[in-house]
């Protein structure tokens, strides 16, 4: 490694980071997820589709891993939004250090989640990952930024452990945070998120369990109409399950908890330590919020 890639490296490692990447030449930024963890995420949002050419939004983008990896899978136009990350946690800096050194061209945007709706633009494709639950107002935002999707909008969501248990639309609300983090707000269930996204006016929605949470956080790709269905899908995942057809409430869409995870223990426990990394961030967070409020006065 030469000393100007050690100074690199330094710089790297001097961030912290919740993604990781391996930006060549040796150069590695250790994020809390690891390498496996975002390969088995990564698979479950893009096995399956063709979006060379696409265009794409990455809600919530934060390092910007998802952004990159669809930049990688041939998509076209890219747009990495965020806002609270990039202004809080450094990860303006991380996501502009990553593109960079990835030679990729993904655009940046700021911008607030209950502020993205049509007049944000349409893409293909939106990303809308692992952020839903933590929102004040969840639904309504869903609705607004559902608009910018004309063919496919990927959600993924913690799930309440509880509320799983049942075919009823429930979204559980914690007043103190949920897994020792303030941020967790709510907990739906697989119902009613797919009815959320029905209201929205996506027809096919197809649902996937989290490789290593199991029922616990999924995945769902809501696609607007058959013909978008088509123009995506190359061949449809054998994890895909259809919450179209009446009958997978039955068979397929039980209560299963992480033992469904396919992960193992060691997958439980990483999840653990993702839940424990986040709960520290948004602790440090708020409590710069407290000491600055307490400087104004």
């Amino acid at each position: 490694m030469t000393e100007s890639a050690k100074d690199l490296q330094k710089k790297i490692d001097s961030y912290y980071w919740y993604h990781s990447f391996d930006f060549g030449n040796g150069l590695i930024a250790k994020g809390v997820k690891s390498f496996a963890y975002l390969k088995a995420d990564t698979d479950i949002l893009f096995d399956g589709l063709d979006i060379r050419g696409k265009s794409l939004l990455d809600i919530g983008a934060w390092h910007g891993h998802f952004s990159f990896a669809a930049k990688a899978r041939g998509a076209g136009r890219v747009v990495a939004a965020d806002k609270f990350a990039w202004e809080r946690h450094q990860g303006r800096e991380t996501f502009d250090l990553a593109r960079t050194l990835l030679k990729q061209d993904v655009e940046p945007l700021v911008i607030d989640v209950p502020d993205i709706s049509r007049a944000t633009g349409q893409f293909d494709i939106v990303l809308f990952l692992d952020v839903f639950y933590h929102l004040f107002d969840p639904q309504t935002c869903l609705m607004n930024l559902s608009q910018c999707a004309t063919d496919l909008l990927v959600v993924r969501t913690h799930h309440d452990h509880d509320a799983i248990c049942t075919s009823t639309p429930v979204m559980v609300f914690y007043p103190d945070g949920y897994g020792d983090d303030p941020s967790n707000r709510w907990g739906p269930n697989p119902s009613l998120m797919y009815g959320l996204l029905r209201t929205a006016g996506f027809k096919r929605i197809y649902y996937q369990d989290h490789p290593v949470a199991g029922r616990t956080r999924g995945t769902y790709h809501a696609f607007r109409s058959d013909a978008a269905l088509d123009r995506l899908v190359a061949a449809k995942p054998a994890s895909w399950i259809d919450l179209s057809d009446p009958t997978v409430w039955q068979t397929h869409v039980r209560p299963q908890y992480a033992a469904s995870s396919t992960a193992g223990q060691a997958g439980i426990r990483e999840l653990a330590i993702l839940s424990q990394s986040r709960s520290k961030l948004f602790k440090a967070f708020f409590a710069s919020l407290r000491n600055k409020r307490k400087s104004v006065r």
